[in-house]
């Protein structure tokens, strides 16, 4: 099923897909296609929230003292963190919240949501993991002084 060319990002999504140029989202009771390429619609998430994809990407580098594969906020409750560099095409969105569970499969990694559905992404366990920690290091830090959006 496709959908507008809008699309919020909200507790209920749990991952954004990259489908030729249109994004493939997946939340907790179902699945869609967006017609409008993934960046554009993170582009219009952080708009959404009074700020830009630059800013919250510049924000949340000197929060975690990291450049590459950073998690961004989209709210003081939503984080999302990319598998892969934005710039590739190969690149998804996970929510973090609501994230349960990971493991390696093969080379690939099966993450399980809160709601278990899983989803097998094509990225080695030790590459999903230290993305989990910089997205765990980035929501403690909002928890504490929520810093990102207000600095």
């Amino acid at each position: 099923m496709v959908k507008t060319a809008n699309y919020i990002i909200t507790s209920n999504t749990l991952a954004l897909i990259p489908f030729n140029r249109q994004t493939k989202v997946i939340e907790k009771e179902n699945s869609f296609y967006i017609q409008n390429s993934l960046n554009n619609i993170l582009k219009m998430n952080f708009y959404f929230h009074n700020t830009t994809y630059m800013d919250t990407l510049r924000k949340c580098v000197k929060v975690l003292k990291t450049k590459y594969k950073v998690p961004l906020v989209i709210n003081e409750n939503i984080v999302i963190l990319p598998t892969h560099s934005p710039r590739n095409k190969e690149c998804l969105w996970l929510v973090f919240a609501n994230i349960l569970n990971y493991h390696q499969y093969l080379d690939k990694t099966i993450v399980e949501f809160k709601n278990n559905q899983k989803l097998t992404i094509n990225l080695n366990y030790s590459k999903l993991d230290n993305q989990i920690i910089k997205a765990m290091r980035l929501t403690n830090l909002i928890s504490k002084n929520n810093h990102v959006h207000n600095s």
